[in-house]
């Protein structure tokens, strides 16, 4: 028999008020009556807990520095900068707009998640020119969301394995790399950057937008120039260092380098084992999307210097049949063990 309460079962009673329990535990709860009056205020108060779910009034006044497709606006306010939803606004603000403006914000995957309830213009004031930097000059936490100028040679170029409307080029400076983000001009053919040296303009960032939180700073190109074309003969470089004493740093500094030898090992499609004359064993990272060699032909590598501390090996690399081997002659008939060639 099932008990009621006047004409409503006390099961559906029982059901409604869970229901409405979980509601209101899985809702974003606000914190207390604080109203965050800066972005670096903002910034303190999810510094530790960015995907904390308590929602906190804000209420800032600062410059518009850039609008996205998706309808945010980069925010600077002389403390700090960051995006702010303007989906509930009939008319957002614009880049060069002074606005104050009023909403919410929580944590998010990547930074805290603003959204703009009202906004007032103020005034217009002109954007700051970009910052021109070198790639290790930039500071990852002073610079975030600033729009810098910077210049490398691009060692790698690809296109993004989980957004295929994305291109990416890793550019590098002396010992510093940075990645750079070219979804606003994926119609290029970006393998035409590699190793080139180029100069270009966008918005740092210290971590990619999105679920890949961790994935580390990069740049949102909004520009880019090429300020010296890739070699033709992009082989014709100097051989790998064979001395004792150099330091990681000193390593990672060079640029590029050429080995030639025997393939001995070849696995996860890009990563090669060369063994050179003297017997000198090199370990090769291929450019994305570069078909390895078979084992046992007889190979030019030229790539970017790089140690495991064991040895000196080469990454970002690109190879060809050695000018000595014949067109598909190998140097091996049958598999060998490559331990005892260590």
């Amino acid at each position: 028999m099932v008990k009621r309460y006047g004409k409503i079962p006390l099961r559906m009673i029982k059901i409604t008020l869970s229901v409405l329990a979980l509601t209101v535990m899985c809702r974003p709860a606000f914190g207390a009556s604080r109203i965050l009056r800066s972005i670096a205020e903002i910034n303190s108060v999810f510094e530790n807990d960015i995907s904390s779910r308590t929602r906190y009034p804000f209420s800032i006044t600062g410059l518009v520095h850039h609008a996205t497709e998706s309808g945010n606006i980069l925010v600077d306010d002389a403390t700090s900068r960051f995006y702010v939803s303007t989906k509930l606004l009939t008319h957002p603000p614009s880049p060069g707009d002074i606005v104050s403006i009023q909403g919410s914000v929580i944590g998010g995957h990547f930074s805290p998640l603003g959204i703009i309830s009202n906004a007032v213009i103020t005034g217009k004031a002109p954007l700051p020119a970009p910052r021109r930097m070198r790639i290790g000059d930039i500071d990852i936490n002073r610079d975030d969301l600033t729009p810098i100028i910077t210049e490398g040679t691009v060692i790698e170029a690809f296109c993004d394995e989980q957004d295929l409307g994305c291109d990416f080029l890793i550019l590098k400076d002396g010992n510093s790399t940075l990645p750079v983000d070219l979804k606003s001009r994926k119609s290029d053919d970006v393998r035409k950057y590699s190793y080139a040296r180029v100069r270009v303009k966008g918005l740092y960032q210290r971590s990619i937008r999105g679920v890949r939180r961790y994935s580390g700073p990069h740049m949102s190109a909004i520009n880019i120039e090429i300020i010296d074309p890739a070699p033709k003969d992009p082989f014709a470089v100097a051989s790998l260092e064979k001395g004792r004493h150099l330091s990681p740093s000193t390593v990672s500094s060079l640029d590029r380098r050429k080995i030639s030898g025997e393939v001995l090992a070849v696995w996860n499609t890009s990563r090669l084992i060369v063994r050179e004359a003297d017997r000198r064993l090199v370990n090769v990272a291929l450019q994305k999307g570069l078909s390895p060699p078979k084992c046992g032909t007889l190979v030019e590598v030229v790539g970017y210097p790089s140690t495991d501390l064991f040895r000196i090996n080469l990454t970002s690399a690109r190879w060809r049949p050695h000018a000595s081997a014949a067109a598909g002659q190998t140097l091996a008939d049958e598999p060998r063990d490559i331990r005892a060639m260590a």
